[in-house]
């Protein structure tokens, strides 16, 4: 007797005949399809359905999972209840949210054999550019870098070489002004990769190319394929409309610094220097609004200017973003972690920081779009061992197997290139990181809050014993907040939150009174636990 093997696979299955695809079907019990996909057409994903708002709208919007070239259903979280799907930051389409394996497992041959010269060019580059990838990594990791290991020389003739790949080389390479990207060049490879939002580069006069609107005046336009259906709208405060504010106190007594702050930032390209007369004969009398301003002291010494939009002058007030937009949290980190312990691969992880990253968008004369520049790696990557997660401007890459440091320097290549700002002095990471406030462990496999984190609850508890357990609403709301934060990743900590629940919703905001005993028995219990080192629990 003899035994006959078939292999096959679903890749790239455009390049098929169509009597070879159907041929697996009819000689076993295989579930391949019948009907393959065309070049031009990958096979269709069912749609998932996105709930309309209450804006009367009873159009369904729809998001078409095929747009992200990924084969099968995106990573799902496990350490949620619901098992909701895996947010990487860079919108619904990203192949980010699906396994390395399935991603641009259904590009199209010539979405492919894109993806595959951009990746050589990149692989090329870092090769001849970074002679010990693993020492350089772990330089960055430690903060001994100061500057990107990519000269300028070295990033403008990749740019150079990618941009010969694309239809139009010459206008893949002019930068549009007032922001950093190179939005032409990144439209045209989109496109070619098959991204479904690569218009609201440089298509039209409400780009990224020239000048993205607020909503301010008119609502912005849905897109399904990157972001869910916004369903709830936060209550903002009503106020009685002054179009000329004064500044917060914050504000007055750093006044120095924030000066300095916004000759620095109009340097940059990021401000305009004007006058009030002159801003009305430009933008109209009454378009011209002056917000109250506020300032926040950083850890480093350094003041952040705040605008407040929404008391008196009422513009937040006016903007409807009918989009949600997704930030990772801790499920998603847990989840990641999860799947890097399960290929049993050593892996390496680094957060990097981008500069001004919400800056950086040309507003029309708070989108932005790096999540076009992550979707735009990840496809060019293709099915490299990597995850990447973007919280506002804290970047967090994790590589695993044996070409993981090729693929890191490959990887920041991609986003340099693009002309992705990174305040390279501020990397860090290794097996150890902590990412806005929690904490993850890859040498040990645990997870949970930073210390920093950890010992501001430990002090506030023991700074509320010291006043007899006597606290104000205002503070316990912050508390709670906060603690509802670390629940997210430690969940054994929810139901000794009950006491605390029960009596900030009878506390007025304003009144000081001494927590009960069964809050206050809670209280001691999270101290003693995070002082005997339970802030992490195991990656599962």
């Amino acid at each position: 007797d003899r035994l006959m093997l078939i292999g096959f696979t679903t890749q790239r299955t455009d390049d098929c005949q169509q009597p070879t695809i159907a041929w697996p079907t009819r000689q076993a019990p295989v579930n391949t399809p019948v009907e393959g996909p065309t070049p031009q057409a990958p096979e269709q994903e069912p749609a998932i359905e996105v709930p309309s708002s209450d804006e009367g709208e009873d159009k369904v919007e729809d998001f078409d999972a095929s747009t992200s070239r990924c084969r099968g259903p995106a990573i799902r979280c496990r350490h949620t209840k619901e098992w909701r799907e895996l947010v990487d930051g860079f919108g619904l389409c990203s192949p980010g949210r699906w396994r390395p394996l399935a991603r641009d497992a259904r590009a199209s041959s010539s979405e492919w054999e894109h993806a595959e010269k951009l990746r050589g060019v990149l692989l090329e580059a870092v090769r001849t550019t970074i002679k010990d990838p693993r020492a350089t990594a772990y330089a960055l990791a430690t903060g001994r870098m100061q500057a990107s290991p990519f000269s300028r020389e070295v990033v403008q003739r990749v740019r150079t070489q990618l941009a010969n790949l694309l239809p139009d080389p010459e206008a893949a390479l002019r930068m549009p002004p007032g922001q950093p990207f190179m939005l032409h060049l990144l439209s045209q490879s989109l496109e070619v990769l098959g991204d479904p939002d690569f218009k609201i580069l440089d298509h039209g006069t409400e780009s990224f190319a020239e000048g993205v609107p607020l909503g301010w005046d008119k609502p912005i336009p849905r897109t399904p394929q990157v972001f869910s259906q916004r369903t709830t709208f936060r209550k903002l405060d009503e106020s009685e409309y002054d179009p000329s504010m004064l500044n917060y106190r914050s504000a007055e007594l750093n006044a120095e610094q924030l000066e300095a702050k916004f000759r620095e930032d109009e340097s940059a390209g990021l401000m305009l220097c004007t006058t009030e007369a002159e801003a009305k004969r430009t933008y109209g009398e009454d378009a011209v609004l002056i917000a109250a301003m506020g300032a926040v002291t950083k850890a480093n010494g350094d003041v952040r200017p705040l605008h407040d939009g929404t008391h008196g002058i009422n513009l937040n007030n006016k903007i409807r973003i009918l989009d949600k937009l997704q930030v990772p949290g801790p499920e998603d980190l847990q989840e990641v972690a999860s799947r890097v312990k399960e290929s049993k691969e050593a892996p390496f992880a680094l957060c990097a920081d981008i500069k001004q990253a919400h800056r950086n968008v040309k507003v029309r004369e708070s989108d932005w779009l790096f999540a076009a520049v992550g979707r735009w790696a990840f496809r060019v990557l293709q099915s490299d061992s990597f995850y990447m997660l973007i919280y506002v401007d804290d970047l967090r890459v994790i590589v695993y197997g044996p070409d993981k440091f090729i693929t890191l320097w490959a990887l920041f290549l991609a986003l340099e290139v693009l002309g992705t700002p990174f305040a390279y002095h501020k990397f860090h990471g290794g097996l150890e990181m902590d990412y806005i406030g929690y904490h993850i462990n890859y040498f040990a496999w645990a997870s949970g809050i930073s210390a920093k984190r950890a010992g501001w609850i430990t002090e506030w508890i023991t700074r509320a014993e010291s006043s007899n357990w006597v606290v104000t609403g205002r503070q316990l709301v912050e508390f709670v907040g906060r603690m509802n934060f670390v629940t997210r990743m430690l969940t054994w900590m929810k139901p000794f939150l009950a006491p605390l629940f029960a009596w900030q919703s009878v506390l007025n905001r304003s009144t000081a009174a001494q927590l009960p005993e069964m809050a206050i028995l809670g209280l001691r219990f999270f101290r003693f636990q995070f002082e005997a080192g339970a802030r992490l629990d195991a990656v599962h």
